[in-house]
């Protein structure tokens, strides 16, 4: 069974020297032993992880050592980001999980492979217990090795803009011709005010336009631009506004 019975004597020394049984003290000892978790109850897996993803994903127990370990005093030897934190801890056991260039782990290539490691460490005893000087440092060394060969499968989305206009194209433009009042072009004549009587020689406010155009970078050039007297753009008749540009 997993009972012991056991008896304590307690002795004590009589006044001429003599050593005789003070009490005879029976002791019942119950006997226990440490069981290994089932497999099944394990997080992921006992020992380090690598993911497919780029993960360390690491389960420190807290019965790896005897006796069990300070879950609390778990960590990661260069880590000292939010990642690098444990992802889980529980009375039983710490996981932490991390992306493999992360939280100080070393990248060594050899022989077309590449390999990440990382060192998890801990230090001190349950409470209550003495510690001294020569207390150990618990370390454990959770290693990755890919082939640098390996072929990875990417998926990527190309996204592409319009190809732009071209440089130089035939095609109509609606143009519109406007007489500003004054020379701050701030305001113009409307279709009410017209006609608008001009004396020769005076100058002439006139802005041409673009309507509706669809590309901002569109510039016009004016070369010779002139009124007539009719609807007619080439009678003989014409008063030049603006020649040669």
């Amino acid at each position: 069974g997993n009972q012991a019975s056991l008896q304590v004597v307690l002795l004590a020394t009589a006044a001429d020297g003599r050593i005789e049984i003070t009490e005879n003290v029976p002791v019942k000892c119950i006997i226990t032993t440490d069981v290994e978790p089932h497999p099944t109850d394990y997080p992921m897996n006992r020992n380090s992880v690598c993911t497919e993803d780029g993960f360390f994903q690491i389960v420190i127990w807290s019965n790896v050592t005897k006796p069990h370990l300070v879950l609390d005093s778990v960590y990661v030897s260069s880590g000292n980001a939010q990642e690098c934190k444990p992802a889980q801890t529980t009375a039983a056991y710490v996981k932490f999980r991390f992306p493999l260039n992360s939280c100080g782990a070393r990248r060594t290539v050899s022989d077309g492979k590449v390999t990440y490691s990382v060192d998890v460490l801990a230090k001190g005893l349950p409470a209550g217990l003495a510690t001294i000087s020569r207390d150990s440092v618990f370390r454990l060394t959770a290693r990755c090795h890919f082939n640098q060969e390996a072929e990875a499968r990417i998926a990527a989305a190309v996204l592409t803009v319009p190809p732009p206009f071209p440089a130089r194209s035939d095609g109509e433009h609606l143009l519109e011709l406007r007489i500003a009042k004054d020379v701050s072009y701030a305001d113009y004549y409307t279709s009410m005010e017209y006609p608008v009587i001009k004396l020769l020689r005076k100058v002439v406010y006139i802005e041409v336009r673009i309507l509706n155009r669809v590309d901002p970078k569109l510039v016009l050039l004016l070369d010779d631009c002139w009124a007539t007297p009719d609807k007619d753009p080439y009678m003989s008749h014409r008063w030049k506004l603006l020649e040669k540009g």
